[in-house]
């Protein structure tokens, strides 16, 4: 009896299961009854919008499980053609439903293109390209820059830099406010996709209302415009961890109304991610740290990074703590106070092994370290931006920002398998920078700025090293040896800068400007007992006054478009180094770009520079500098200028609209002449480079191709980008004779996309690279390393479940039978009309110890072995409100 009441209410499931199932079926046809490959068909209900697309036959199918309500729409779309719906009456009981369609053509104007029906993919108005989330999210994205690497036309860089079509992103707005100016990616990286109800993207875009008037900006920029629910606050809590020791804890908050925008964030976590929008383990910079590096003293003692080459992630071992804040304040009507600041604190592991063998005719070298390195940087920023829009003609800036670095890093070594070392290095930097900025609409095509600039830069270092190396004298039981630095540069400059509007696609900017620069260097080397050693201490003072003339000139027509710029400086310089030297030079770079379009969809471009360069402060100094507890650095400079010549030439296919095809091609050369190269000279202990003025040129050849394809039949998109690159460039090693080096680099990268009609999504990429590197007193040395990924993404109930597979292959070098294999595993679950979300995440599932890399250098082979992040499981909730 109970084996029968089992069977009824089984029986009972599935005749119920069975009754609500429901499919759309049908063709879509053009006007001549051809069939429609990938139309896109909408069924849109009550509880939910679903989708699919047409095969080569013109056939749709969408099988719906839930009830529906008493009717449903039905939307067919195709590109170049008008949208058909159809609103259809459900009946009790009736399972199948067939709905044909027959579009026409649709009739849009140039001034807007719209591509993809009813809330379309992508919308094209003007110089603003829209992208529609909901076309494009499969429930794997847990912040906005997920979304973004998933919209065509956008590259989120490593760094999470953006670019469009090509071009840098300066910035990213929410609802059209700029918080974050270029380090945007402190937003990106911690914003709720669900949130954005745009995004788009902006082509000659500028943050200046009267150069915005007159169109004499050609800045990219987005703006995430958000759901209306969100525009006065939206937060998010997000809480992983193993329930031992692993842990990714953060939270945002966003407050957005007509007076005040708000952006706070903070997450702390060891599990490998970072939140901030520099890298501390690679030491890669932020992209506003990157457009200072001009203003700023360099580092010269060596740091040490994550051999980031395949993945940096899965070696930083981190305790990262990042927190920021972003308000921009409205006063009145026409002013905004914008306040920001930001704080990170890490302290990163880095234990590997670093050998390197030279080959130098019959002299064979061989050195080794094993480091156990503790990094722990601390750093902070603040910036305050006024800006008053005094009139419709005027507009004032006063844009102020400061920086503080202050990193400590150990490191216990043995050197050689027999000698221990341990090392501290300091690195501190205080930067400051401050601009006013002046803008005038002198008539309606015409705007004259004023900005002046003052900039402070103060970068300590130290190297502590017990005991003494062997190069110094003992003169203790356990000496230290101590390399002190003291660089810092100041830069105070005015330009005057003229915009002219021909019409919206021809332009002229032209500057004049005047600046002065103080540049100074001290760095001894001593003992614990104050020595100083001699050949080891530096005292520079580099003064530069200079005046310059820039012109840059934009021409675009139907057929055409022109780049031109043409920058001329008189640079004075005076440098004391116990000696006076002073030397003046006129310095020069010009460009040309010329893009032509030859037919419809295929043109050709070229572009040409040529510049000469003045002397950088790296190489400012002729005494030697002990950068780590191998390698000492000097220089034999000139004050003349290095002259470099870049040339580009190639061709472009893009038919992105009808038959989705894209192919870039290039060809390129570089040659530079009067550029510093190394002259090295090595033993199993130590290493010296003395780098000098070359008297001969070193030049590059490279061939480029970007091909992009979708195939509708099987549903899949290709990638392909292949790089050649072949440098010629010289050097000398250990007494040798100047030598002539030659290294070829073959890259390729493809990428393979299939995005079924079913909620399964598989996504392959291959990084191959060939090195080949040779020079006159050593052989050939090959290196060939494979990189393979495989993604699987599987999702159903309208991304309510999501499973994400991906495993990861690395071959380093096909001479050597070492491979690593990773896997990783996500599942995310997102309850319908719920703020809670949760997460699993398994990481390294095979708890692979350590990834190796070989490279080949100018006259040996590198081999580093580097220690992973353990495996970690981790189970999450995220709390949106």
């Amino acid at each position: 009896m109970k084996f029968n009441k089992c069977f009824i209410v089984f029986f009972l499931l599935i005749i119920l299961k069975a009754s609500a199932q429901i499919y759309f079926r049908g063709f879509v046809t053009d006007e001549n009854k051809t069939p429609l490959n990938r139309a896109r068909v909408f069924l849109k209900s009550d509880n939910e919008t679903r989708y699919t697309f047409t095969d080569a036959k013109g056939f749709y199918q969408i099988k719906y499980e839930n009830r529906l309500g008493n009717t449903a729409l039905l939307i067919a779309s195709s590109t170049g053609l008008k949208s058909d719906s159809i609103s259809i009456s459900l009946v009790d009981n009736k399972e199948s439903y067939s709905t044909n369609f027959e579009l026409t053509k649709s009739s849009v104007s140039i001034e807007e293109i719209k591509i993809e029906g009813k809330r379309k993919s992508i919308e094209i108005k003007k110089d603003t390209v829209v992208y529609n989330p909901e076309n494009f999210i499969d429930g794997s994205e847990k912040t906005v820059e997920d979304l973004l690497k998933k919209l065509p036309g956008i590259k989120v860089n490593e760094s999470g830099s953006l670019e469009f079509k090509g071009k840098t992103v300066t910035a990213v707005m929410l609802d059209g406010g700029d918080l974050f100016n270029s380090n945007y990616m402190i937003g990106t990286r911690s914003i709720n996709p669900n949130i954005i109800d745009q995004v788009q993207a902006i082509d000659n875009w500028s943050d200046n209302p009267v150069l915005k008037s007159i169109g004499g900006e050609n800045k990219v920029a987005l703006n995430l415009k958000l759901k209306k629910d969100k525009t006065s606050f939206s937060s998010s809590l997000k809480a992983e961890t193993d329930f031992y020791k692993r842990y990714n804890l953060g939270a945002y908050g966003l407050v957005v109304n007509k007076l005040v925008k708000t952006f706070a964030t903070s997450n702390y976590n060891n599990v490998g991610v970072n939140k901030s929008p520099l890298d501390l383990s690679t030491n890669s910079l932020s992209f506003e740290d990157y457009q200072n590096t001009k203003y700023q003293a360099p580092f010269l003692i060596e740091k040490n990074s994550i051999d980031s080459r395949f993945g940096s992630e899965k070696a930083y071992r981190n305790q990262q703590w990042f927190t920021s804040s972003n308000s921009l304040l409205k006063i009145g009507s026409r002013a905004n106070l914008k306040i920001i600041g930001s704080f990170v604190k890490d302290k990163i592991l880095l234990n590997n092994i670093s050998e390197n063998f030279y080959n130098l005719n019959n002299e064979n070298i061989y050195t080794k370290d094993d480091n156990a390195i503790v990094k722990k940087p601390l750093y902070i920023t603040g910036n305050l931006e006024f800006r008053w829009h005094k009139s419709e003609k005027e507009y004032f800036e006063i844009l102020s920002s400061v920086s503080a670095l202050n990193e400590n890093v150990t490191n216990n070594l043995i050197s050689n398998s027999d000698r221990l070392y341990s090392t501290r290095k300091t690195f501190k930097n205080l930067f400051s920078k401050n601009e006013l900025i002046y803008t005038l609409k002198l008539k309606k095509k015409n705007a004259l700025q004023i900005r002046a600039l003052y900039t402070y830069d103060n970068k300590p270092q130290d190297l502590f090293i017990t005991p003494s190396l062997l190069i110094f004298p003992n003169n203790g039981s356990s000496p230290i040896n101590l390399q002190a630095v003291e660089a810092s540069k100041q830069h105070l400059g005015v330009d005057f800068i003229l915009h002219h509007l021909f019409t919206e696609d021809h332009k002229i900017k032209v500057t004049v400007g005047f600046a002065n620069e103080n540049y100074m260097l001290r760095s001894t080397t001593r003992s614990d007992d104050s020595a100083t050693f001699a050949n080891f201490k530096n005292n520079i003072s580099y003064k530069t006054n200079s005046a310059f003339l820039n012109l840059e000139y934009y021409l675009k027509t139907t057929d055409w478009n022109i780049n031109f710029t043409q920058n001329s400086q008189i640079l004075k310089q005076n440098l004391i180094d116990g000696f006076i030297n002073s030397k003046n030079l006129f310095l020069n770079k010009t460009s040309l770009s010329v893009f032509r379009n030859i037919f419809s969809k295929t043109a050709t471009f070229v572009s040409a520079d040529i510049s000469t360069i003045p002397i950088s402060e790296n190489y400012l100094f002729d005494d030697y500098i002990l950068v780590s507890n191998r390698s000492i650095i000097s220089n034999k400079y000139s004050l003349d200028y290095q002259t470099q010549e870049n040339y580009n030439i190639g061709f472009t296919y893009n038919d992105s609209y009808t038959n989705q095809f894209k192919v870039i091609a290039s060809v390129g050369y570089t040659k530079s002449r009067n550029g510093f190269i190394g002259k090295y000279l090595v033993d199993s202990n130590f290493d010296y480079t003395v780098s000098f003025r070359s008297p001969k040129p070193n030049e590059t050849y490279n061939i480029s191709l970007n091909v992009e394809k979708f195939v509708p039949f099987i549903s899949s998109r290709f990638n392909l980008k292949a790089n050649y690159y072949i440098f010629d460039y010289y050097s000398s090693i250990n007494e040798n004779e100047l030598n002539k080096i030659n290294s070829k680099i073959f890259q390729i990268n493809l990428i393979q996309q299939f995005a079924f009609n079913i909620p399964l999504k598989i996504k392959n990429t291959l990084d191959f690279t060939s090195a080949v590197n040779q020079s006159e007193i050593r052989t050939k040395i090959k290196i060939n390393s494979l990189s393979l990924k495989n993604e699987l993404l599987y999702s159903f109930q309208s991304n309510v479940f999501v499973f994400k597979l991906t495993n990861e292959y690395y071959k380093p070098d096909f001479q050597q039978n070492t491979d690593f294999l990773f896997l990783n595993f996500n599942f995310n679950y997102g309850p319908k009309n719920s703020s809670f979300k949760y997460s699993l995440a398994l990481n390294n599932i095979l708890n692979v110890k350590y990834n190796y890399t070989k490279s080949v250098l100018d006259y040996s082979v590198s081999y580093r072995k580097t220690e992973l992040l353990n495996r970690v499981f981790l189970i999450g909730v995220d709390l949106s409100l």
